[in-house]
């Protein structure tokens, strides 16, 4: 949730304490983006005006969770 917020994704420092280092972003289209990647893209956003509701999470093997 974190992650969603305009402070945290103009933290270059928060975010990579938040990512993983073998982070991966699957968009829609099917590119990839790795970490390093993922931060300069969250660096250069724009402010973000989004709610979240509804969350799943479902276990789909030890120690992985997936959250939509």
């Amino acid at each position: 949730m974190e992650l969603l917020s305009d402070a945290v994704r103009s933290d270059r420092v928060r975010l990579d304490a938040l990512l993983d280092p073998e982070f991966i972003e699957i968009g829609a289209s099917g590119r990839t983006w790795d970490k390093d990647e993922t931060i300069a893209e969250l660096l250069a956003a724009a402010p973000l005006n989004v709610a979240v509701s509804h969350l799943t999470a479902r276990q789909v093997a030890d120690h992985v969770v997936l959250l939509t």
